[in-house]
């Protein structure tokens, strides 16, 4: 063993390390693999593809690939750790997909709340009238 290699060895865990590599690996419900090298190097079912073709069918198993939200990298929790609660909300929100969906949400949670009043005064008025058929 080159001493190079030793000193690299006593160094492992104290964020000396000179070079990383990641490896995501996403299995299907058919157990099909779907993985990306480091080299931006594309494969579906061990066929090289483009980003493009990569991305779409990962959106296609609804796993949204935006913005470097996909993973955290090791040197970014150092970012994302310091946020607030509402930051760390909204990017999971983003990651997720729901925040493309707030304005319908926003529109059935009114509707909900117009239905919720409709019903209470429906309720009040019929109690207010068996009130008085009982008189």
């Amino acid at each position: 063993m080159a001493q190079d290699d030793k000193d690299d060895e006593k160094q492992e865990g104290k964020g000396t390390a000179k070079k990383a590599w990641v490896l995501a690996v996403f299995l299907d419900e058919k157990g099909k693999e779907i993985s990306a090298t480091s080299a931006s190097e594309y494969k579906l079912n061990d066929k090289v593809v483009t980003y493009s073709g990569y991305n779409a069918a990962l959106v296609s198993h609804n796993i949204l690939v935006k913005d470097e939200n996909f993973l955290v990298f090791q040197g970014d929790v150092e970012t994302v750790a310091p946020q607030s609660l509402r930051e760390i909300s909204r990017r999971i929100e983003q990651i997720s997909g729901s925040l493309e969906l707030a304005g319908e949400y926003e529109k059935a949670k009114e509707a909900q709340d117009r239905a919720t009043e409709n019903v209470t005064f429906n309720f009040n008025k019929r109690r207010g009238i068996s009130g008085e058929i009982k008189r």
